[in-house]
């Protein structure tokens, strides 16, 4: 360039540099000695931000400035230093150019000429090899790149050290002639011509390589096509799966080896993965399913499929972990097999959606099967069971009904007078063999109830204070004519009301306690009554029957709780039929309770009764209700509640209007609460609409711990699977019709009621007034006491003789009503109602008495 100084004028010289600089596409600069800038064209203005007279340094970054700055000084010391360098600057982006540098002297003033060129596309494809380079150094996987020709252009360390052959070896050779020494030759054909049709080709092989010996190789071909969509080179990339490949296999030997099929369903696609175990298990092979989707797969049998994918449906909505359901399965020959299918999610979207499950499938028809056979085998036991059970009823009612008539004219004969001694003997020994055949009877139809599970248990509110002081002065007489003693034990935090079957609880401890004073002579039996557990509402109570009798041996302790089995049978002087602890086994069991027995023989016998979750009652409000119940009679007529549950506002509305008209209280309510039990009285109507059948469970919840005087009638619009006494279906529409029905008989019933019992006052004349009192006190009452205590048989039949007696004597209609009613269920032998209507008397008994006008 040294045109440039050709002229010696400044003139000449800045016109010269202003022509040779503005005719140039790249930053031109002239610095002094100083480095300042004192010439730049137009280009170099716009890349660097320099001004004249400013440091060339100041757009320059440090690490090229310091370069700079070297060069630039080591040019001035210098006559003719030229040098390239790359340096990086500029005003807003960071920019590289290659400079190259002269210098020039004027009027002996050194200036340096610069000629820039922007290197920075240069520079960047460099960074990107450089890295590039990197990548494929560090990479754990092979790496390489092919010409159109399917020769090396690159391989990375990783492949090399694999081969075991160097770069300059490979380079420019045929991919296929190499790697076919290592592989089957064939498949990397097909692998390499499949590039020219597809974006990427991925596969699997075996290479046995020299050093790391034989490695299974994930494959990947990717080609790289020109804007013609011709194939330039090809990139190959491989990944050493041995282990993996290995550890599958292990798994898939697990699988193989196993009764259970394992699966693998992608919920979005609904593909599902089947082992081979599934497949066997079913008699199919893995061809029989080219399109392994969920919804197609045909094993699923055509009744449970519908279920099984609504159950599925649920499952993903839960978001539930586990899966689990059962469905039959069709076997390639036409059979259907009971499957057990369990699952886990293992992925799951952003928001929680299931998105892939692993599972098992099990055979379980033999289970199934077995199941189905022990239920037939079940039902064909109990069908014999409630044969027997039946039969033995029958029977037992046959017998009863002139032993009953037996023991009736036995007593009848008994009161005769006249009769000699012997003739009284005979009468006696009737008597009671009479009444040991009744007890068998008794017992043996109550063993068949609970055989044929008709043993029914009502929990009704109980003063448990005064039961148990019926059970103490009962047993208590016993014991003295006995002479030994009885003592009463209860626990200080006993709450008097319970909610019990307080009949079946007295027939266990008659049971226990009889047995007790039968084999004891000397010293004591004892009641014990302890809390085990009690909170607000509930307690566990533990019975105790303690007794100083014989004992019983090791050996029989389980057998006397079969039926027909005693203890000390050898001796005669000890009775019985081995039915009374068969019966109360059993009736323990069927109130939630356990029986627990310890004995010595010789020293005594202690019987645990353990009863779970007694309610207790708390409210005496109720207990005045439950107390007024009980009244034979209610004079007074009141409007009953009509308790309508529905959640539907439309029904409620309908039902509303039809009984807008009637004498009755409607309340709509949508569901039952406890409080309901504080406020239903005798009258009154439940009706459940099929919108609350969850109502109905606890509806009768509610009336079963009500006595029975004040149960309110049940009705629902919808049938109920349970048989349910007393339960009435009713049509919505029909509602109005039904209740009004039931008003009007109710008022029959009143009608009726009040004529009888005004009939009952008077019907007893004033003249015989005294007599009849007289006989009601002495001879009907005391007989009514021990029948009520004992419930034995014998005793209900002197009740029954008596009512007779003073029936015929003086026409009593109470009387001869009661009569009547207590007969006919005795006879039917309802245990339950006639222990009711026995504790009808004292009431029946109060009324006469308080309208005897003497």
């Amino acid at each position: 360039m040294s045109y440039f100084f050709q002229d010696n004028t400044t003139n000449n010289l800045q016109a010269s540099t202003d022509n040779f600089g503005s005719s140039l596409p790249c930053p031109f600069l002239i610095i002094n000695d100083q480095f300042n800038v004192i010439y730049e064209n137009n280009e170099a203005s716009q890349s660097f931000g320099s001004q004249l007279g400013h440091s060339i340094f100041e757009h320059v970054i440090q690490d090229s400035s310091k370069i700079l700055k070297e060069d630039l000084i080591a040019l001035s010391i210098g006559n003719k230093f030229i040098r390239n360098q790359i340096i990086s600057c500029g005003v807003s982006d960071e920019r590289c150019f290659k400079l190259t540098f002269k210098k020039i002297l004027e009027n002996g003033q050194t200036c340096i000429s610069i000629i820039a060129i922007d290197a920075s596309d240069q520079l960047a494809a460099k960074r990107k090899l450089h890295n590039l380079n990197l990548i494929l150094s560090n990479s754990s996987e092979m790496i390489v790149f092919l010409d159109s020709q399917y020769n090396f252009l690159v391989a990375n360390k990783t492949f090399l050290k694999a081969i075991n052959l160097p770069l300059d070896y490979i380079l420019g050779k045929s991919y296929i002639k190499i790697m076919g020494k290592f592989a089957d030759e064939q498949n990397i054909k097909d692998s390499l011509f499949a590039c020219h049709g597809k974006n990427t080709i991925k596969c699997q092989d075996w290479f046995n390589f020299p050093i790391q010996k034989r490695m299974h190789l994930d494959l990947r071909y990717d080609p790289v096509k020109a804007e013609n969509n011709k194939l330039n080179g090809i990139i190959v990339s491989a990944r050493d799966t041995t282990n993996l490949w290995k550890a599958e296999q292990k798994y898939k030997q697990v699988l193989d080896a196993s009764e259970d099929g394992f699966w693998e369903l992608n919920v979005r696609t609904l593909k599902i993965f089947l082992s081979k175990k599934i497949y066997t298990m079913l008699g199919y092979n893995p061809a029989d399913f080219k399109n392994n989707e969920l919804r197609n797969l045909p094993i699923i049998e055509i009744d449970d499929k519908k279920l099984l994918v609504e159950n599925f449906k649920k499952f993903l909505r839960s978001r539930k972990d586990y899966y689990k359901s059962e469905f039959r399965a069709q076997t390639k020959d036409g059979d259907l097999k009971h499957i057990l299918i369990r699952g886990k999610v293992i992925e799951r979207t952003h928001s929680g959606f299931p998105i892939k499950l692993i599972g098992a499938h099990t055979d379980i028809t033999a289970i199934r099967e077995g199941q189905l056979e022990l239920k037939k085998a079940k039902e064909e036991a109990e069908r014999a069971n409630n044969t027997k059970s039946e039969f033995l009823a029958n029977m037992s009612h046959e017998i009863r009904t002139p032993l009953n008539a037996i023991l009736g004219f036995t007593d009848i004969l008994a009161s005769s007078k006249g009769l000699e001694d012997n003739e009284r003997s005979y009468l006696s020994s009737i008597k009671k063999s009479g009444s040991t055949l009744l007890a068998l009877i008794n017992d043996i139809l109550d063993l068949s109830k609970i055989e044929a599970g008709r043993m029914d248990i009502n929990s009704e509110v109980t003063d448990f204070y005064g039961f148990l002081k019926d059970v103490q002065q009962i047993f208590k007489h016993k014991c003295l004519q006995k002479g030994i003693n009885f003592k009463l034990y209860l626990d200080e935090s006993l709450p008097q009301y319970l909610i019990i079957d307080a009949i079946r609880l007295r027939q266990i401890l008659f049971n226990l306690l009889g047995n007790a004073i039968k084999f004891t002579d000397k010293g004591f039996i004892s009641l014990d009554i302890v809390i085990e557990k009690i909170n607000a509402n509930t307690l566990d109570l533990v019975i105790k029957i303690n007794d100083t009798g014989i004992g019983i041996a090791k050996d029989q302790q389980e057998e006397i709780f079969e039926a027909f089995k005693q203890t000390g049978q050898n001796n005669k002087k000890y009775e019985g039929t081995g039915l009374g602890l068969a019966i109360t086994k059993r009736l323990i069991h069927i109130m939630n309770g356990e029986l627990e027995l310890n004995s010595r023989l010789g020293i005594g016998t202690t019987f645990s009764i353990k009863l779970k979750n007694i309610s207790i009652w708390n409210h005496a409000m109720e207990m005045d209700l439950i107390t007024q119940s009980h009244k034979i009679h209610q004079l007074e007529y009141e409007s009953p509640n009509i308790y309508f549950i529905s959640k539907s506002k439309s029904i409620k509305d309908k039902v509303a209007n039809q009984c807008s008209t009637l004498e009755a209280n409607l309340i709509l309510i949508s569901g039952i609460e406890n409080e309901l039990l504080h406020q239903i009285k005798n009258g009154d109507f439940i009706i459940i609409d099929k919108s609350s059948k969850e109502s109905l469970d606890k509806a009768i919840e509610i009336i079963n711990r009500l006595p029975e005087r004040i149960k309110p009638r049940l009705a629902t619009t919808f049938p109920y699977e349970k048989k349910i006494m007393n339960l009435r279906v009713v049509n919505e529409d029909k509602i109005g019709s039904f209740i009004a029905e039931n008003l009007a008989e109710d008022k029959k019933n009143k009608e009726f009621i009040d004529e009888e019992l005004t009939s009952i006052i008077y019907s007893v004349p004033s003249e015989i007034a005294v007599q009849f009192s007289d006989f009601l006190s002495n001879e009907l009452h005391p007989t009514w006491i021990q029948a009520r205590d004992t419930e034995l048989s014998e005793d209900i039949n002197k009740l029954l003789n008596k009512l007779k007696i003073i029936n015929e004597l003086y026409d009593n209609k109470a009387l001869i009503r009661y009569h009547k009613e207590l007969e006919k269920v005795y006879n039917e032998f309802d245990l339950l109602k006639t222990t009711a209507i026995i504790n009808e008397f004292e009431n029946i008994y109060n009324e006469i008495k308080s309208h005897l006008n003497i």
